[in-house]
């Protein structure tokens, strides 16, 4: 697991973010054949959208998991 700072990206200012992954070597599993009843990953999906945040999942059979989720706020001073 890693939360880090990211840098506004390229041509913007004032969107500084921070970004969270959580990684796993386990099983893994289909991520476009995931059932949508699947109650772990609507309630992160919905967690992230509530806040404006973009969720990725990236899964592959046999080699684990990574979910980052990145949030950018504007930078008031």
């Amino acid at each position: 697991m890693s939360l880090r700072s990211v840098p506004s990206p390229p041509g913007e200012t004032g969107t500084q973010g921070v970004e969270l992954c959580i990684c796993d070597d386990g099983s893994g599993f289909d991520v476009a054949h995931a059932s949508p009843e699947h109650f772990g990953l609507g309630i992160m999906r919905e967690r992230a959208e509530a806040i404006g945040a973009v969720l990725t999942i990236d899964s592959q059979i046999g080699r684990g998991t990574d979910i980052t989720v990145v949030w950018r706020g504007q930078v008031t001073q």
